[in-house]
Order: structure tokens, then C-alpha cells, then sequence
């Protein structure tokens, strides 16, 4: 019949979907959860207000999605487990590298999915839904961290090497996004080529002799308990 409309697939509604979601992450990623409305990711996407409760329930569990496509992205820009050197001390080197060329992409080129990840912290104290994704994320990544430091330094105790992995995982998350504290070590935020190798050979430097030092400290026993009187 002339003029009659073609009934909505399924095909269509997948796309709705990734429009939202890719106008979410872009907003969100730019204005922070507070700031970017539902009514402006929903304008950047074609759709209307209702989308968002019916494709994520509502604005933060889009907010959910968004992150989860955020990290999905960064660990596709990563090197698989089984690609790392048999090398511990290279592997550990290429985990810590590959990271923070991801973090230095948010000020190199702008990229939504590396600036929403750097958000994640401030964001979940905002959102409480995220709070269960922050800790998977961070749980992972420690979890990885120790598998590569036991390598490592085969005769470090798990308390030594849970203290590596911390020290590792904290600066190579913040020093990529901290100006003042680079500024500190006589480094600035590179923008790429040559500049992002010297600063990864410097950092890497720095961050080498801390893990080593973290992974060689003996775990102090614990203090005898003072006797309890008769």
C-alpha cells in the first residue's frame, strides 16, 4: 500500500541502540555523568528521551553500557595475554606501556573512550552502580599485575607482591593524567611520537626501581599479642 510505513526490525533497533550508546560515550566522556542530559545524548543520537529507558533502564545504567564499551575498547587496544614476552621483566614493561599509551591517547587525540575511563573514579562516587563495575575492573588488573610480578621475582612473598601491584597499578593509572606531579619529576605530558617513547623510557625508569624495591621488602611478621592479665 502506498504511503504505509515499514514495520521496525530488529536490525533497527540495534542500531538506535549503538547511536545512543556511541552519543552517550561521547558525552559523557566530554561533560562528566552530571553534566551531559539525557535529552542532549538523545539529541546527538536522533532518538527521543523514552530510548533510554527502554534500550538501559535509565540514565545511568546507559552510563553502565557506556563505561563497559569504554573498557571493552581499551582492552582491545592492548596486547593479549598470549602475545607478552617470555621475558618477566619485558612483559611487565609491555603491560605498563601499553597502558599508558591508552591513558596519553585523552590528551593526545581527545579519544571519548580512554577521557570516560580516566572519569571512572570521580564518576562511581556519583553513580553507586558503578561501584561493582570499578571494582571488577581494578580486581582484574591487580589480579594480572601479581601474575606478572610472581614471575618476576619468583621468591617474593604474595604480601610483597600485592604492594607491587598496587604501587604499579596507581601510578599507571594517575601519572598520565597528573601535570603537577610530572612537572615534579621534570616531565610533561607528551603528545606522541618520539616525545611519548622518552617519556615512557623515563617513567618506566622511575616506576622499575620502585617495583623492584616493593617486590625485594620482606613483609614485617606480625607483632606478638601482649599478654591478657589473669
Amino acid at each position: 500500500m502506498a504511503g504505509s510505513r515499514r514495520p521496525p526490525t530488529r536490525r533497527d533497533g540495534d542500531a538506535r541502540r549503538g547511536a545512543l550508546l556511541e552519543a552517550a560515550l561521547e558525552l559523557f566522556a566530554e561533560r562528566g555523568y552530571a553534566g551531559a542530559s539525557a535529552r542532549a545524548i538523545t539529541s546527538r543520537a536522533n532518538a527521543n528521551v523514552a530510548a533510554i529507558k527502554y534500550y538501559f533502564g535509565d540514565k545511568a545504567g546507559l552510563y553502565h553500557a557506556a563505561l563497559e564499551l569504554a573498557h571493552a575498547r581499551m582492552l582491545a587496544a592492548v596486547p593479549d595475554s598470549a602475545e607478552r614476552s617470555e621475558d618477566p621483566e619485558q612483559a611487565l614493561r609491555d603491560w605498563y606501556e601499553s597502558r599508558m599509551r591508552v591513558a596519553v591517547r585523552v590528551h593526545v587525540d581527545g579519544d571519548p573512550a580512554a577521557r570516560l575511563l580516566v572519569r571512572t573514579a570521580s564518576e562511581a562516587a556519583i553513580v553507586p552502580q558503578l561501584d561493582a563495575f570499578v571494582g571488577r575492573a581494578s580486581q582484574a588488573m591487580q589480579a594480572e599485575l601479581e601474575v606478572l610480578l610472581a614471575r618476576l621475582d619468583s621468591s617474593a612473598d604474595a604480601a610483597s607482591v600485592e604492594g607491587a601491584a598496587r604501587l604499579l597499578l596507581f601510578f599507571g593509572t594517575h601519572l598520565a593524567e597528573d601535570a603537577a606531579a610530572l612537572e615534579r619529576f621534570g616531565l610533561s605530558l607528551p603528545r606522541g611520537g618520539a616525545e611519548l617513547d622518552d617519556f615512557l623510557e623515563r617513567t618506566w625508569t622511575f616506576l622499575r626501581a620502585g617495583v623492584l624495591a616493593a617486590l625485594s621488602q620482606p613483609t614485617p611478621s606480625k607483632p606478638p599479642e601482649p599478654p591478657t592479665s589473669p
